[in-house]
């Protein structure tokens, strides 16, 4: 969407290249088309007609455009597949960003697909040329599993605008919503395995017994 935080970012990253093109997972049936969100990003829907053909729309996307110097993917996942195809296709460098521990035993419980995924995700990084991730922990955890040099992965966490949500007009009161409580934490998070939601609850059963008013709220989905 046109004039979005993301799109917004997206020209921002804009500024460090000649041209960026990106290539968008999206449903046929959503009526997306091409648009350019500064002089040097365009998008590109893929307008698949289900989810399971979104790489091969990815790949055949990118092999009518113009010849990339670099290939990125958000994931090492569904995205990745379609990035590696897209590198060996031009010949150029691979680059995988990775945002979540996949090889943590949480993330292989949350479902069948994540199975698959951590399959993936463990053929693709042996074959990027470099890999970002948002944490010391996932560099340790993909380095220590031996899958790519430790000289090929940079931690960049995603970046937080805290200057901006310290200044942002608050919406809801949550002391005035839940008065019964003095002090409260508020945790945002999935709700799945992999955050260990499960681990702040425990805690909090320790905490309400010497601090009755102190109450946990968990926003997620």
């Amino acid at each position: 969407e046109e004039g979005s935080d993301v799109a917004r970012r997206q020209v921002r990253y804009g500024n460090l290249f000649e041209s960026v093109n990106i290539i968008v997972y999206a449903r046929k049936a959503l009526g997306f088309s091409s648009k350019k969100l500064s002089p040097n990003v365009t998008v590109y829907p893929t307008n698949s007609i289900s989810r399971f053909l979104y790489f091969i729309g990815a790949v055949r996307l990118a092999r009518s455009l113009v010849k990339p110097d670099l290939v990125s993917s958000q994931d090492p996942f569904e995205s990745g597949i379609a990035a590696y195809l897209i590198s060996r296709y031009w010949g150029v460098p691979l680059h995988l960003q990775v945002h979540t521990d996949f090889l943590s035993p949480y993330f292989v419980k949350g479902s069948t697909f994540n199975k698959i995924r951590v399959i993936l995700a463990r053929f693709l990084i042996k074959r990027a040329s470099s890999v970002r991730v948002v944490t010391g922990r996932v560099k340790r955890s993909i380095v220590e599993d031996g899958l790519i040099g430790e000289e090929k992965v940079k931690v960049l966490p995603v970046f937080v605008d805290t200057g901006r949500i310290r200044n942002a007009p608050v919406k809801v009161d949550l002391h005035k919503k839940y008065p019964h409580l003095e002090t409260i934490i508020l945790m945002a998070s999935r709700i799945t395995e992999e955050k260990n939601i499960g681990l702040a609850i425990e805690a909090m059963r320790e905490i309400v017994r010497k601090y009755p008013k102190v109450g946990l709220i968990i926003v997620g989905a």
